[in-house]
């Protein structure tokens, strides 16, 4: 194999195909043993939990705990190319909100937590307000509703990086999240954007 050294490739700046490099038909460009560096603003990986039928993860587990809980299924791993990419992460979570007892605040909180070599970080910042509430007034009462975050992080590594969504009730009421009988499941995505 013949090897070509070079610090710049450019096109011919006139003709059919000016300022062009062309990689003819059926050929690759392999650069699986280097680095190809994208511009910024691209995205570089995409990473999505799996679900069944695209319904997303579910889960029937009862969340009543006032303290943050993992979610069941709710985690993603993403390794980044760059130390310097921004990581977003989009989340969405059904909950389901059951009976109480009357003239009483119900809530839901959800936050993305990112763990780093066993360094968990909390970086959606939805600690404190409400969450997803509603004041019930009869105690038989409930509510449901899907839960959207948006993240754009900066782990400032190149190691592998978790993240994964939690709960807390509010008010101590109890919640499903994902449940497949209520919803459609929840989905979580990470994708490395380059700076």
């Amino acid at each position: 194999m013949s090897t070509l050294h070079v610090e710049n490739l450019k096109g011919l700046s006139s003709g059919g195909n000016a300022n062009k490099i062309i990689v003819p038909s059926g050929q690759t460009i392999d650069a699986s043993a280097g680095t190809l560096v994208p511009s910024a603003g691209a995205v570089i990986q995409f990473v999505h939990t799996s679900g069944t039928y695209n319904k997303g993860f579910t889960s029937d587990t009862t969340y009543g705990s006032q303290s943050y809980t993992d979610i069941d299924s709710a985690t993603i791993n993403i390794t980044p190319s760059f130390a310097n990419s921004k990581i977003f992460i989009t989340s969405t979570n059904h909950v389901y909100s059951t009976e109480q007892s009357a003239n009483a605040w119900r809530g839901a909180n959800l936050r993305i937590v990112r763990t780093v070599s066993s360094t968990a970080t909390d970086v959606s910042d939805d600690e404190s307000g409400y969450g997803e509430a509603m004041y019930i007034e009869n105690n038989t009462d409930r509510w449901m509703t899907y839960v959207t975050r948006h993240v754009v992080d900066s782990p400032n590594t190149t190691s592998q990086v978790n993240y994964k969504v939690q709960v807390a009730s509010k008010y101590g009421n109890n919640l499903y999240i994902n449940r497949s009988t209520y919803g459609s499941g929840g989905h979580l995505i990470a994708m490395e954007i380059k700076q």
